[in-house]
């Protein structure tokens, strides 16, 4: 009897762990929030704004609707921003904040 509670212990472990160590997921579904986007583009450029609309898919893939503009991109070029509290959209970016371009 001791060793049927003990292994299904271990199961239970063993199972929540792989459901939960896959990044930023959950075991349930949630929703995420974010304000601002900041995504790297091909050619090196910087596209940035409000978030209009986001969905990830399976893998790394997001697609990010900002200023009026659907971008699908990869998640490693991608920064997600909630509680975004800087300059007003449009404004010049302060001097402390530098973006470099892919190289």
């Amino acid at each position: 009897m001791k060793k049927k509670i003990v292994a299904l212990l271990l199961g239970l472990t063993l199972a929540i762990s792989t459901l939960t160590g896959c990044g930023n997921k959950d075991v349930w579904d949630t929703v995420y929030t974010f304000d601002y986007a900041i995504i790297e583009l091909p050619n090196g450029e910087i596209a940035e704004g409000k978030v209009q609309s986001w969905c990830d898919y399976e893998g790394e893939q997001l697609q990010v609707k900002i200023n009026g503009k659907t971008y699908l991109t990869s998640s490693a070029k991608c920064t997600l921003i909630a509680g975004y509290s800087g300059p007003e959209l449009g404004a010049p970016i302060s001097s402390e904040t530098t973006f470099k371009n892919a190289e």
